[in-house]
């Protein structure tokens, strides 16, 4: 969303503010935050993956500060997701952190019926418990490692987790 918007969506905000709707302004500023952070995410991840490690970190650390609460932990988890999923810093030691396919991953939270808004959280955790020792149990490397032993795994499986379950913790 281009800045100009972005500006008259918080002028809007205040607005509704003024005017004692306080509901309907948290829901114009809402929108008007989660695009930022979309673009927040976008702009890291473009660092990474043209390999510009001094890029990424600076724009890290001046990008946390300025998180608060769930955001802030959104953007950790999102922000090492995008360094798994590209090898990148901690993550560039391909044989020990190897990840399945982010397309794979998508199909098998559909598959497993993840994506469902109706669920609660105890239906969800029995879901995905499933789908992970399914999927660990697989055969992914030419070690014959199973994905339940590999770091990279565990740490996409994880992030991928807490990523789903924030709407939970809201």
């Amino acid at each position: 969303m281009k800045k100009e918007i972005l500006d008259e969506m918080i002028k809007v905000a205040s607005a509704l503010d003024a005017l004692g709707l306080y509901k309907e302004a948290s829901n114009v500023d809402r929108v008007a935050q989660q695009n930022n952070f979309v673009k927040l995410i976008q702009t890291y991840k473009q660092f990474v993956e043209k390999k510009d490690v001094q890029g990424a970190s600076d724009y890290y650390i001046s990008v946390l500060p300025n998180l608060v609460g769930a955001q802030k932990q959104s953007f950790i988890d999102q922000a090492m997701r995008i360094r798994l999923d590209n090898g990148f810093g901690e993550y560039a030691d391909k044989n020990k952190y190897r990840t399945i396919p982010q397309d794979q991953l998508n199909n098998l939270i559909n598959n497993y019926g993840l994506n469902n808004p109706k669920l609660t959280k105890n239906q969800f955790d029995a879901l995905w418990e499933q789908m992970v020792t399914a999927t660990g149990n697989r055969i992914w490397s030419s070690d014959r490692t199973p994905l339940r032993d590999n770091l990279g795994f565990k740490r996409q499986i994880q992030l991928t987790y807490n990523l789903m379950t924030a709407k939970f913790r809201n």
